[in-house]
């Protein structure tokens, strides 16, 4: 490696890129360039768009933008590289190759600072929690499976006897500490889900994450004596749909919106709130299945039942509203593709101050982010990455495991980076982890060897 000058940055061979470079300027070129012929101009000026060129037309020295190209110009620097350029500038495997490729020989760039001992360190501790976080969701699979289980046992029972919650209480237990909320949360977003005995364990578990993180960042009472509490009442908000027809409950199709069985679907909030009273639950729990499908507006044809005053709807079933929609538009169903996170997030986002109040949803979003944790998401180099943690302040910067290279290759380490430190870098796009992955999205995302 050599350099130009003591305050001037390095300038190395193609041959001496290394990942993790950032390329300034482009300053030695193969004899292609020198000078142009047309359909070079016409590629240079379409792929450095923005950036300042220094050469020379009719042996006269030019410095102007890449657009104002010729054929017959004499290219001898491409610098000033605007930030739409970082495709060609933050150097990775995938980048060297074409650089070679094209014919582009010698570079000026910045070389990464070493680390500071406080970064490395706090570097080292999110790998470890990402990978402790991932060693929990495989340990969650099955307790997801056995507490759908108890859900749908509930559900399907006598309906001539009082619903017995025992079973489902002993897996609330379990499943209720932090880590384990975290652990399934990350989950839901990836597994197969089509029926109502998963909704209603996946919208317990996203409701007790969120709220408790809302009412810990307010400072506001929870209206439930403990944790456990709150992910019951979440799990059984949809109770009432145990003494709707299992024909209609477990049909694969899509039920017109105003025919038979919309019908006796919407008599379940009633129904709900009649069986959780009968059974002595808190009154909180009773509201949540009595108003979760009231809308803020509550003209819109899915605000159900009809005549509730917006005074009568808790916080807790506000929120639940909420978290009931996410889940159901994150999870497939036999008529329906599932959305990814990030989508369903910009909708629910849309509709806020019409079906939510505004106040609610940025509460939600605060947690959950604006890409859920395992989201996948298409990087700037144009690498696939699963999303671990959602950042504190920047939520367009999460916390990122990539999973497929710049060259589209599944890797053996999965390497994590912290968008929030690594500014070369950013998402492009928000993609379909069943599209890439199909019925292995889960596995893939539990299997990372993050490094």
């Amino acid at each position: 490696m050599t350099t130009e000058g003591q305050n001037n940055p390095p300038e190395v061979s193609v041959q001496e890129l290394k990942t993790g470079m950032l390329i300034t300027a482009y300053t030695r070129f193969e004899e292609k360039y020198a000078p142009l012929d047309e359909e070079t101009c016409a590629w240079v000026k379409h792929n450095f768009s923005g950036a300042s060129v220094r050469g020379q037309r009719n042996g006269v020295p030019f410095l102007f933008m890449a657009a104002n190209l010729q054929p017959g110009d004499h290219i001898l620097e491409v610098l000033h590289m605007p930030r739409s350029l970082s495709h060609i500038c933050v150097v990775n495997n995938g980048l060297i190759k074409e650089l070679k490729a094209r014919g582009f020989l010698r570079f000026r760039v910045q070389v990464p600072a070493a680390a500071s001992p406080e970064k490395s360190a706090a570097r080292t501790a999110a790998v470890a929690k990402a990978s402790h976080l991932l060693e929990t969701m495989k340990q969650s699979i099955r307790l997801c499976e056995n507490a759908t289980t108890a859900v749908k046992s509930l559900m399907d029972s006598d309906s001539e006897t009082a619903p017995n919650f025992q079973e489902v209480k002993q897996y609330v237990d379990q499943m209720s500490d932090d880590e384990m909320i975290q652990a399934v949360s990350a989950i839901i977003s990836l597994k197969e889900n089509d029926h109502v005995y998963a909704h209603c364990v996946d919208v317990g578990v996203i409701f007790q994450q969120v709220y408790f993180a809302i009412m810990d960042k307010r400072g506001d009472q929870s209206a439930f004596k403990n944790h456990q509490e709150a992910m019951l009442a979440a799990f059984l908000h949809d109770i009432g749909k145990a003494r709707i027809s299992k024909e209609t409950i477990t049909s694969t199709k899509a039920f017109k919106r105003d025919g038979p069985e919309m019908q006796e679907i919407r008599k379940h909030p009633q129904i709900g709130a009649k069986l959780l009273a009968e059974a002595g639950m808190p009154d909180v729990m009773v509201n949540m299945a009595h108003f979760h499908h009231v809308k803020r507006d509550e003209s819109m044809n899915s605000s159900y039942p009809e005549g509730v005053k917006q005074s009568e709807i808790l916080f807790e079933t506000r929120l639940l509203a909420l978290v009931d929609v996410y889940q159901a538009l994150i999870s497939g169903r036999s008529y329906k593709k599932s959305w990814t996170p990030p989508a369903v997030m910009r909708y629910l986002d849309a509709m806020a101050g019409v079906e939510f109040d505004l106040d609610l949803w940025d509460a939600f979003q605060a947690v959950m982010g604006y890409y859920p944790v395992g989201s996948l998401v298409k990087l700037s180099d144009h690498s696939l990455a699963f999303v671990i943690s959602v950042p504190q302040k920047d939520i367009l910067r999460p916390q990122v495991i990539v999973v497929v290279d710049a060259e589209g290759q599944r890797t053996e380490e999965n390497r994590f980076i912290d968008l929030k430190e690594d500014l070369s870098l950013s998402i492009q796009k928000d993609m379909d982890s069943f599209d890439v992955f199909k019925s292995d999205a889960l596995h893939v995302f539990t299997s990372l060897n993050v490094v």
